[in-house]
């Protein structure tokens, strides 16, 4: 194993026995542990856990292996104390990007109460979908909506993408409808299927232009549940269709070298709480189905 990542996820498998406890301990997805672990054997050549239906075993490699992994993981926290001790305050630089339509409508407000309590960071924020900026070391802290972040990113799934098709409350289905479709796609979508008379009409490449489009009567457009909701406007309703489920999600994500400084958690902590009480925004009111 010649990087640190390799070793961290190595023993967090070797001393919690299980997926599901050493992506817990790791704060990452469990498919992330299982890949990461097979890329390992198969780099090295060697089978490190014996599958088993309670869960992964050390082979005889892997107990070999063991003791210098440990002597390393203490070598590797005494470095990081040394390294990371100017960043064991409540001050300096700290870079977040998200989304510019979450930061406009849901959470711009927040960051705004962050930095009135902590005066001494300087927090700069970068609105971008993006992950390039957090893994070239662009940002200390993401809000992305995807289906599964890179390896060299950990995090949490917050909450999945839930969709909705809306329309205009005064629009009459029955009658022939627009689609308000974003700029690429060139046909209409599955959702359209559903509609008694659909044809394509206004394209746009701005979430906020497609929920104006709707909200003035133009046609009928499918949106991500969040963002209708913290809007909130009476006059867009959304139509009981069936919805295919989303594979994306919101994750709250930071890079593994950041995972100490003080500032970047603290951010991380209040990101999670002011999201959980929003928690509701992400709900779909109508089942999603398949």
């Amino acid at each position: 194993m010649t990087n640190w990542d390799d070793i961290r996820y190595f023993l967090a498998l070797a001393r919690n026995g299980t997926v599901s406890a050493a992506a817990k301990v790791l704060d990452v997805n469990h498919a992330t542990v299982s890949r990461r672990i097979q890329s390992l054997e198969q780099s090295h050549g060697v089978l490190l856990f014996h599958r088993t239906p309670r869960g992964y075993a050390l082979t005889e490699a892997a107990e070999a292996i063991l003791p210098i992994a440990e002597k390393l993981e203490v070598q590797n926290l005494m470095l990081e104390e040394r390294i990371s001790g100017a960043d064991s305050r409540m001050a300096g630089p700290l870079v977040l990007t998200l989304p510019h339509d979450l930061l406009n409508q849901l959470l711009l407000e927040d960051l705004c109460q962050f930095q009135a309590d902590h005066p001494d960071i300087s927090l700069r924020v970068l609105a971008s979908s993006s992950l390039k900026d957090l893994a070239n070391i662009e940002a200390d802290v993401a809000l992305r909506f995807t289906p599964e972040p890179p390896d060299l990113l950990t995090g949490i799934q917050f909450a999945q993408l839930e969709m909705g098709v809306y329309a205009h409350r005064s629009l009459v289905i029955s009658n022939e409808v627009k689609a308000v479709l974003w700029s690429a796609e060139e046909q209409l979508p599955e959702w359209c299927d559903d509609l008694p008379k659909c044809s394509a009409g206004l394209r746009v490449d701005d979430l906020h232009a497609m929920f104006l489009a709707v909200k003035n009567g133009f046609g009928v457009a499918r949106m991500p549940c969040w963002f209708v909701n913290a809007i909130g406007h009476p006059s867009v309703i959304q139509l009981p269709l069936r919805q295919t489920p989303s594979s994306w999600a919101l994750w709250l994500l930071s890079r593994t070298d950041s995972r100490h400084i003080v500032r970047a958690n603290k951010l991380k902590e209040f990101l999670r709480e002011r999201l959980e009480e929003k928690r509701a925004l992400f709900e779909n009111p109508f089942p999603v189905q398949s």
